[in-house]
């Protein structure tokens, strides 16, 4: 469960975005939220006073959804400062926004969230808000679980929390295969996978049900899964999609292709990609 809630800020308008899905979160959770700003040296007195009043308007925003925020400000560097704080405080959850921080508009290798995502133990999302305003009000989440995922207790815990005001889940599964295959397949054997599929994908449903949760399934072929699921984003008018991201996905440099990168980069909708915690426990 996510007991306390960690939103960093920085006096930018995608930080303040990802917040409100921190609010959305802590809400739903019945969780602490700090709003936290950390000033580093080589800031401004004008970057400080920005940050000041984002950590403001995130404790009003939460007053407006009853959510107590607890708004902190503190000297340091900001990685190693916020991994300090959330293990001090037992923090269960880190959230940080994507943006464009570099000249060749990278939202995430080389970022901070990409060196969070790397460092901390507890689970991090990472949002990219394509559409400000949508957190309080989602109505389609597009879920994609590539094979072999782990963590369905937290990702169905976290589905459940991001739909439960009168949201719907769609889960997509691709099977991932040349593109000639799969217009030879007959339409008997393309039944056959999408119900071995479904079979697979029993166990994350259940745990989905037991939030009351009653997803769609949708299972595709394709040669690309990440072009797959970003097809399936702009065709199915979602609100959000919830990208699970494993070490490997974290750690891979843009040269070879990091597929973080590529989908905050192109999905048309807002995104949040999570790391899950080491140590999640749905019943604590």
């Amino acid at each position: 469960m996510y007991k306390k809630i960690i939103t960093a800020v920085d006096g930018g308008f995608a930080a303040e975005s990802a917040a409100k899905y921190a609010i959305l979160l802590a809400k739903h959770c019945d969780a602490e939220l700090i709003a936290l700003f950390l000033i580093t040296k080589d800031q401004t007195d004008e970057d400080t006073a920005r940050g000041m009043r984002s950590v403001e308007r995130v404790v009003e925003w939460g007053k407006i959804e009853g959510v107590h925020v607890e708004g902190v400000a503190e000297h340091g560097p900001v990685v190693q400062s916020i991994k300090s704080i959330a293990e001090i405080e037992n923090v269960d959850l880190v959230v940080s926004s994507a943006r464009h921080e570099d000249r060749k508009h990278r939202f995430f290798v080389r970022s901070i969230s990409q060196k969070l995502m790397a460092s901390l133990s507890c689970s991090v999302l990472v949002v990219r808000v394509t559409h400000p305003g949508k957190a309080m009000h989602l109505s389609r989440v597009l879920v994609p679980i590539r094979k072999g995922a782990y963590n369905d207790a937290e990702r169905a815990y976290l589905t459940s929390k991001l739909v439960a005001k009168n949201g719907k889940a769609t889960i997509l599964r691709i099977e991932k295969m040349a593109g000639s295959r799969s217009l030879l397949m007959s339409d008997e054997e393309k039944h056959r996978i999408r119900e071995g599929e479904r079979r697979e994908l029993k166990p994350f449903i259940d745990l989905l049900s037991g939030y009351n949760v009653s997803p769609e399934i949708s299972v595709k072929f394709a040669s690309k899964p990440m072009e797959a699921v970003l097809k399936k984003a702009a065709s199915g008018h979602f609100d959000l999609v919830l990208l699970g991201a494993t070490k490997q996905d974290i750690v891979r440099d843009i040269t070879r292709g990091n597929p973080i990168e590529e989908v905050l980069k192109m999905t048309p909708c807002d995104v949040i990609v999570w790391h899950p915690s080491r140590h999640f426990n749905a019943e604590q």
